[in-house]
């Protein structure tokens, strides 16, 4: 098992530096600081969950767990209304995948690559930035 680590992500024209907050009940929470209320702190959640029972694999003859990954992103939304902030809500991002415990590190660095991949698709991006409906 290795320590948390920071995660600095660019949000398209700043690097946001997300610390480590800690563990707690299998949930990895990493924080960003940058504004002085911790209610507008953005936060990002990683966890990983095993099957309590090992499964049939219908492509392997041998039993395993399922492990589901969550990767969690929330960024709270303000506005300055007469000089106060106002709460908005969250922007929330929460990807989960699927996969056999034994499924090698070559696929999961496929299911990875294609995630990121996919996220940089011109119909993603224009669906997302722009709230774009396609037919």
């Amino acid at each position: 098992m290795s320590a948390m680590q920071s995660i600095v992500i660019n949000n398209g024209t700043t690097d946001l530096t997300f610390e480590p907050e800690g563990v707690q009940n299998g949930v990895m929470t990493w924080v960003e600081r940058s504004m002085t209320n911790p209610t507008m702190w953005k936060r990002l959640t990683l966890s990983r969950t095993l099957s309590k029972a090992p499964v049939q694999s219908t492509a392997e003859s041998n039993m395993t767990r399922k492990v589901k990954l969550r990767l969690k992103l929330v960024l709270p939304r303000w506005e300055i209304v007469n000089g106060i902030n106002v709460y908005l809500g969250d922007s929330i991002v929460d990807l989960s995948s699927t996969m056999f415990e034994s499924t090698g590190a070559p696929e999961r660095t496929q299911v990875r690559n294609l995630v990121k991949n996919l996220l940089l698709n011109s119909l993603v991006i224009d669906t997302v930035d722009n709230l774009t409906v396609h037919y």
